[in-house]
């Protein structure tokens, strides 16, 4: 452990508890927690000699939220005076980011959206930890074998439930999934994705039960495009124009929903509130759930620990122990790991275009002491995001090793030249980036402490800048400016997950045309090999080709790449609730229990 960590961490936790103008309540203890959590995290890890010290700042933290924090008001009669035959209470989610919309198909700018809307919408297929899939709208998987998946892998048919009913009463039918399809790929539509999407040629329903996809070449992740769900009520939303679909109120308030819950209401700023469905085809263990918005991960844990709150998503290594020590509490840990930790760079930043630059960020940062004080040692460095975990992950591609002097010589290479007081400079500009994430998450923050720190040696500024979650995914992430004095971004921190089948997630991310390219990458070589690797479905032939890109994004570096986490969530006298490392933590809400 390096001790110019532990010093700068102790310092900053020293001037919090010393601080006189500290409030009774909220911001700078959660600031203190934040800031000191680096040194708490160091304590845990020689906990035979340190953990008392950790316990009473934990316990002085908790205390004071606990003190701070009133639970706000659950509406204990969730279906509007329709009881349920047999009471099964309210589940209550601390979410620290709240949702930008509610209508499965259009454009999502996070995870914690796509978690609520999966309590209302169903997939046709979903995916288990285990990766087997599971039909759910479908009752069965395609296969080449069964006939579903004609032999030149270009039609792909699925049955569909007869007993699947919309909130409303009326059936769904196969009519459903052509129209929600037609409208995803509608030129006035903002999608969620068109991954796997712009591959269908048409869609055909031939009768109520049976929806068939033409695909315009092979595409071998089609199955993983219909584990979203991506389905919305025909008879809804047919007079809506598709060009209208974005600014009109059931975006924000689906009247009609097909999933284990249905909407109720959207308390802006506070929470959201779901009931259980009584035409869901399958049995929903609660009366409904309310998905409070907490920005505050602090806040959450105490929530948590105190009974208010009963699931808690993306918890820090920090709250772990702490989760586990409390009888009435589990962790979940999503494993395999393929939740990807790293910092995207804005190329539109002439600065950042230049591959030098971007490879010395890379060599600059220390990822096994960043990994050792942000996660306790509970995360793995990785190479490229095919990481460990997928089948078309590279042994042989290791990560950047941390070389502060490969990154100075790059940098003089590139024509930037340290100045008089430490900071890089040419033709008289600093070399200096704007550094943003999610504000509220005391991991992340301290990622970004710990980043700024090391870059300081090899003579890079960086000026954080964090927003809400909602600004951050929303209008910053999407804007084309850079730097934060026209309101743009440089360098942007956040986690993606690794999909099902690893084309998905690099076309996503990084085709130059891809639904969340958020850094504007563009690289001939990674679009022709996406189109490559999806000419086959035979995986012996695929994996060659996934190695190929793996090691052209290493070397290219459109990211800075930290680190893969270990983490998991929480649930707290609730049965059924499991991490799931393919899909959001909804996955399976329908099973949710409340424990007496």
């Amino acid at each position: 452990m390096d001790m110019r960590y532990a010093a700068l961490y102790s310092k900053r936790l020293s001037e919090q508890l010393l601080n006189p103008e500290v409030e009774d309540c909220p911001h700078n203890l959660y600031q203190l927690n934040s800031k000191g959590e680096g040194i708490l995290l160091m304590m845990k890890q020689k906990r035979h000699l340190l953990r008392g010290a950790w316990l009473i700042v934990a316990v002085l933290v908790l205390a004071l939220l606990t003190a701070c924090q009133q639970p706000a008001a659950v509406d204990d009669d969730p279906d509007d005076g329709v009881a349920p035959e047999e009471p099964r209470g309210t589940i209550v989610v601390g979410m620290t980011q709240e949702p930008n919309l509610l209508n499965p198909i259009l454009l999502s700018g996070m995870e914690f959206q796509d978690a609520v809307i999966r309590s209302m919408f169903t997939p046709l297929v979903r995916i288990h930890p285990d990766a087997s899939l599971e039909p759910m709208l479908a009752t069965t998987i395609p296969t080449v074998e069964n006939g579903l998946i004609s032999e030149d892998f270009l039609t792909y048919t699925f049955p569909l439930r007869e007993d699947a009913l919309w909130s409303d009463g009326e059936p769904f039918t196969a009519h459903d999934v052509k129209f929600s399809v037609e409208r995803i790929l509608h030129p006035d539509v903002a999608p969620r994705t068109l991954v796997g999407y712009e591959k269908i040629d048409r869609v055909e329903a031939p009768d109520d039960h049976t929806v068939v996809f033409h695909l315009k070449e092979i595409y071998p992740p089609f199955v993983a495009t219909v584990t979203m769900p991506d389905i919305i009520p025909k008879h809804v939303w047919e007079d809506v124009a598709p060009g209208d679909m974005m600014e009109h109120p059931m975006t924000l308030a689906p009247e009609v929903t097909l999933g284990p819950y249905t909407f109720k209401e959207w308390d802006s700023g506070n929470q959201v509130t779901v009931v259980r469905d009584p035409n869901f085809f399958l049995d929903v263990g609660a009366d409904s759930i309310v998905y409070r918005v907490i920005p505050d991960q602090n806040a959450v844990l105490a929530g948590l620990l105190r009974g208010d709150l009963h699931v808690y998503w993306f918890v820090p290594v920090a709250h772990f122990d702490m989760i586990e020590d409390d009888p009435d509490a589990y962790m979940s840990y999503s494993m395999p790991p393929v939740w990807w930790e790293h910092i995207r760079i804005n190329n539109n930043n002439p600065i950042l275009q230049d591959v030098r630059v971007r490879q010395a960020l890379n060599y600059g940062v220390d990822k096994e002491q960043l990994i050792e004080v942000t996660w306790a040692g509970r995360g793995t460095a990785y190479a490229s995001p095919i990481g460990p975990a997928s089948w078309a992950h590279d042994p042989d591609l290791h990560p950047y090793p941390h070389d502060v002097d490969r990154a100075n010589e790059l940098l003089e290479e590139a024509g930037w030249v340290v100045g008089s007081d430490g900071i890089r400079e040419r033709d008289g500009e600093r070399l200096s980036f704007a550094y943003s994430t999610t504000a509220g998450n005391p991991w992340r923050e301290q990622t970004q402490r710990v980043v700024q720190d090391m870059w300081t040696d090899i003579g890079v500024e960086v000026r954080i800048r964090n927003v809400d979650a909602a600004t951050f995914f929303g209008d910053l992430l999407r804007s084309d400016r850079t730097g934060e004095e026209t309101g743009g971004w440089d360098l942007g921190e956040f986690q993606s997950g690794l999909n099902w089948d690893p084309a998905v997630t690099i076309q996503t991310s990084f085709h130059s045309e891809g639904s969340g390219n958020r850094g504007r990458y563009s690289n001939a070589q990674i679009d022709e090999l996406v189109l490559r690797v999806n000419e086959t479905a035979v995986q012996e032939e695929r994996i060659p080709i996934f190695h190929e890109i793996s090691s052209i994004l290493k070397e290219d570096a459109p990211a800075v790449w930290l680190y893969i986490t270990h983490g998991g969530s929480a649930a707290r006298k609730v049965e059924g609730f499991h991490s799931n490392p393919w899909q959001t933590y909804t996955w399976n809400v329908n099973v949710w229990t409340l424990l007496d």
